[in-house]
């Protein structure tokens, strides 16, 4: 029946009407029924947010597929574990209350937030709504949860209140004030640290919301307008501003302060507060006084001096001199300074005098007196007498030489005359007997000056000790057997004495360590000879057994007639300047390390591929680089292409590389599959760094034969294939986390890239394209991608070189921050291969010859070995043959240590190196991981029995003492350990 008969109907029959509209509205709800229903279930099914429907019984029915993802598990898996096993257990007891009050109908819903476990063990944050559902009648049906991860939110919170915390606690060990003033008219104080009280006497608390004119009142009057007007002209150019000036704390002290802030600036360009940092500089500038009045005192000495001084630098060139020296030579002093000594000293001499410096200034750092002749300036020959000492820079290293010269002319003509006068000696003994008794005489009258000398001597002691006793340094003397005659107060002080009339009498070497006594003993004895020792170094003792570190310079004291009668020395403490020098050696060791290491690690040459071009280059921007690439040959013939990054820089970075490196080696020689050595690798990297540093990579698999690359990318910025056009072909972005960051990370391949000729593969490090100057746009890769268009019918080594020369360009004239690493692959057109084709190994690639294996106490690595010995506790490794030190045979030497010491766990490790003939950086690298496993489970190691030529190595680099400890013999290293 068509429609507008039964309109009709219901139409002319009023009895119809309320049936029909009976019938359509229930068609409506119906419809908004099914509406509602399909609403419900897309939000559900493809909602942003977590969704759980529970029974009345808080059992789980149904979960959407987001939650699922969140959690990792299927959607029964869940509804078998319920909430509870969901349920992180601390956060179990909070839903109690809140779902109880709910169930009660006393609240509509509530939201909380709570953890939630994972499938794979982690633990994810989240804000939990619920919320009943009521059926038609009105009456609850069931309980619907609606989940949001906010799990990043909660790291940005603890990530913002540990930045928080580390402020404040920097901010309060500042040894000054950090400050902030508003940029009002009373220059209002918002802010100052703790370090306010201790530098100006006044608690921060009073000066907070007050004008800072009240600290510009501290002030001294001479310094107050000038350091005003310097701080409001850099504040105008909106630059920092640098002041020093003198302060009156509130006890009516004068200190001397140095202050530096800067303007902060609104968006508009206003001015809104200054902020900056006081600290005291008062000793500094004490010091810096004392040093003026000494710097003259020596200079007014130096160029009074009735001797010669010269001073030369390392080529022989004549940097310094006194007066005396001019006059000797005469030369102008403008003249002087174009010469060297050789230009001062005939040649006949030359030969000599270079004797001298070789085998007694370098050797030992000064010269016995010796003759030579100068040819002064008019061309006569005058001869001389002197005495050349070595002078060192704070490292050390020789800087210079200066010498005390003395004319001796008129001794030369004397004993000239008195070989010519030879033959008249008899008679002129008796006048010379008549002349001795006369001067007999007068030395009784010298006797009697001399006691009236010394009783003015006697008289003056009093203002002598006076001076001693202000001195902040220690002043002693001590008879020429080493007994002490007398001390200062400040030498009893640094010894823990009461008094300084304890330590007369006593020999001086109790004074230092046992160690040190024959050394100060031999010194005493030099020091009588020569007259003067300058900072000798010792190990000082106090008296309740502990030390520290002084030096002292000493001289001689002589009698009328010039005989030594006592020793007198000055001696400071230098722990703390110690202390800092071996922290400084450390990091150089360090540094020498990494960068050794750094450069064993990167393949020498490209490998050469048939029908490919391939080329990788590495630019360190310190001293050692944390970029790392390498070319390996897997065992199916296809070529593995690696670039990653170690975070961080230095030594521990450069040993992470080398485990990376040797770790991908090892594995290369046994898969194929990129995925499965991802796997592998993570585990072992996890393992050893615990989370200290980690590594992004991106692993390459080339089958030259098929032309196809399949990669895996493990956090490290994409790489890119480019088409013969020049245009994107492929990016190479997917494959995982980094390396050492969760052992369980699942890594997986990026879809295979099927290469074409003419095509280009560019693999990075993000310190090409992070290239920038402060405030200007970064390198990015768009502009690398242009670069490498441009350039792409180049080979590949010039594509790099020209990419590196334009990212220089691109920060000139800074420096580039970062290291920069690159790989580039162009595919040939195809050609035919003629006979006998195929790969060539890259320079450092070696073939495997298994693993190591041990027979008996022999282990092999390569075609090398090493012994393994136990002996009481001690765990003795003798290396047997020098030739599995060479680069060729690195990585089955650390792979075999290295299993060795993980299986075996020894807690004292002798390393046995008599054999070894040559110390190479391979062999550092591995002592170097194999320690750093015996000391992570509170064991040590010890080196010993090295030839002089691998201990001459290791102290170059400046590793002994630094990371290796190193013994004379086995017997010295097992006492060391103990």
């Amino acid at each position: 029946m068509s429609e507008r008969p039964v309109i009709a109907q219901q139409v002319l029959n009023p009895h119809f009407a309320p049936l029909a509209e009976q019938d359509m509205q229930q068609e409506c709800d119906e419809k908004a029924r099914q509406s509602s229903e399909e609403c419900f279930r897309r939000v559900f099914e493809e909602g942003p947010l977590g969704v759980v429907i529970a029974d009345l019984d808080a059992r789980i029915q149904r979960v959407n597929p987001r939650f699922c993802q969140m959690l990792g598990y299927s959607e029964r898996e869940i509804i078998e574990l319920g909430i509870q096993g969901i349920t992180h257990s601390e956060d179990w007891e909070q839903d109690r209350e809140p779902g109880s009050r709910l169930l009660r109908g006393e609240i509509p819903g509530y939201c909380v937030e709570k953890r939630y476990l994972c499938k794979g063990g982690e633990v994810i944050w989240a804000q939990l709504t619920i919320f009943m559902m009521t059926g038609a009648d009105g009456k609850a049906t069931a309980i619907i949860g609606l989940i949001e991860d906010v799990t990043e939110r909660k790291r940005a919170e603890r990530r913002l209140r540990e930045s928080e915390r580390r402020l404040n606690t920097l901010i309060s060990n500042l040894p000054g004030a950090v400050y902030r003033c508003r940029a009002d008219a009373n220059w209002t104080v918002d802010f100052l640290s703790d370090g306010y009280l201790a530098l100006t006497g006044y608690l921060p608390s009073e000066r907070i919301g007050q004008p800072g004119t009240r600290h510009s009142e501290l002030i001294h009057p001479e310094d107050r307008q000038g350091e005003l007007e310097r701080m409001q002209q850099a504040v105008a150019r909106k630059a920092p501003y640098q002041v020093e000036y003198r302060l009156r704390t509130a006890s009516g002290e004068e200190k001397w302060v140095w202050e530096q802030g800067v303007g902060i600036f609104s968006e508009s360009g206003e001015l809104e507060a200054i902020e900056g940092f006081t600290t005291d500089i008062t000793d500094r500038k004490r010091a810096e006084k004392e040093l003026r009045a000494s710097e003259t005192k020596y200079r007014r000495l130096y160029q009074s001096m009735r001797e010669a001084f010269v001073g030369v630098d390392m080529s022989g060139r004549i940097v310094e001199f006194n007066d005396a020296y001019c006059e000797m030579l005469g030369y102008k002093p403008e003249e002087l300074l174009t010469l060297t000594y050789s230009d001062a000293t005939p040649e006949e001499w030359h030969p000599f005098e270079a004797h001298i410096v070789d085998t007694q200034i370098l050797q030992r750092r000064y010269s016995d007196t010796y003759e030579k002749e100068y040819r002064r300036r008019d061309g006569t020959i005058v001869p001389v007498e002197l005495r050349t000492f070595l002078v060192t820079d704070d490292d050390d290293q020789p800087t210079g030489m200066c010498a005390i010269v003395r004319d001796i002319t008129q001794r030369k003509a004397a004993e000239a005359a008195l070989r010519r006068s030879h033959g008249e000696l008899e008679r002129r003994v008796e006048e010379r007997t008549a002349e001795l008794v006369r001067v007999n005489e007068s030395l009784r009258a010298e006797i009697q000056e001399r006691s009236r000398v010394e009783e003015d001597l006697r008289r003056s002691e009093a203002k002598y000790k006076a001076l001693v006793e202000s001195s902040p340094d220690a002043v002693g003397m001590c008879d020429l057997e080493g007994t002490i005659l007398f001390a200062s107060r400040r030498a009893a002080d640094q010894h823990g004495f009461d008094n300084a009339e304890q330590l007369v009498g006593r020999p001086a070497t109790d004074l230092v360590v046992p160690q040190d006594r024959d050394r100060m003993l031999a010194n005493i004895r030099s020091l009588i000879q020569e007259g003067l020792r300058r900072n000798d170094q010792y190990c000082g003792l106090r008296r309740d057994g502990t030390t520290f570190f002084v030096e002292i310079s000493a001289t001689i004291i002589r009698g009328p007639t010039g005989q030594p009668q006592a020793l007198m020395g000055v001696y400071q403490d230098i722990t703390k300047r110690k202390l800092a020098e071996d922290r400084l050696r450390a990091k150089d060791a360090e540094l020498l390390a990494a960068a050794e290491i750094q450069a064993h690690l990167l393949p020498q040459e490209s490998p050469q591929l048939p029908g490919f071009d391939i080329a990788g280059r590495c630019y360190p921007a310190e001293v050692a680089a944390g970029d790392h690439f390498d070319f390996l040959w897997l065992s199916d013939g296809s070529l593995l292409v690696v670039m990653g990054d170690v975070s961080g820089h230095g030594l521990g970075p450069a040993i992470v590389a080398a485990d990376f490196c040797a770790r991908l080696r090892t594995l290369s020689d046994s898969l194929c599959e990129l995925r499965e050595i991802a796997v592998r690798t993570n585990l072992g990297l996890c393992r050893e760094t615990a989370g200290e540093v980690f590594v992004t990579a991106i692993l390459g698999r080339l089958d030259a034969e098929s032309r196809s690359l399949t990669y895996l990318n493990a956090g490290h910025p994409a790489a890119f294939v480019l088409n013969s056009a020049g245009e994107v072909k492929a990016r190479l972005s997917e494959g995982g986390l980094p390396f050492a960051i969760l052992p369980m990370t699942p890594f997986f391949t990026g879809p295979p890239v099927e290469l074409a000729d003419d095509d280009l593969v560019f693999f990075y490090t993000d310190g090409l394209t992070e290239v920038h100057r402060r405030g200007e746009p970064f390198f990015g890769v768009e502009r690398a991608i242009r670069i490498v268009r441009a350039n792409q019918h180049r080979t590949a080594d010039e594509i790099i070189a020209a990419l590196y020369h334009a990212a220089c360009e691109h920060i000139a004239p800074n420096k580039i921050a970062d290291d920069i690493t690159m790989v580039v692959i162009k595919v040939l057109p195809r050609a035919p291969e003629s006979p006998g084709a195929g790969r060539q190994l890259a320079s450092g690639e070696t073939t495997s010859e298994g693993d190591g294996t041990a027979d008996g106490g022999r282990y092999r690595a390569g075609a090398s070995s090493f012994r393994v010995a136990q002996d009481e506790g001690f765990t003795i490794v003798r290396f047997e043959d020098t030739k599995y030190f060479d680069t060729e045979h690195y990585s089955e030497l650390q792979h075999d240590l290295v299993n060795f010491v993980e299986r075996e766990q020894p807690d004292k490790l002798l390393a046995d190196l008599s054999d070894v003939e040559y110390c190479s950086t391979a062999l550092i690298n591995a002592l170097l991981m194999v320690q750093r496993r015996v000391q992570a489970r509170s064991g040590v190691m010890k080196l010993f029995g090295l030839r002089e030529i691998v201990q001459e190595t290791l102290q170059q680099l400046k590793l002994v003492g630094t990371l290796f400890s190193v013994c004379v013999d086995e017997i010295a290293a097992k006492n060391a350990c103990e």
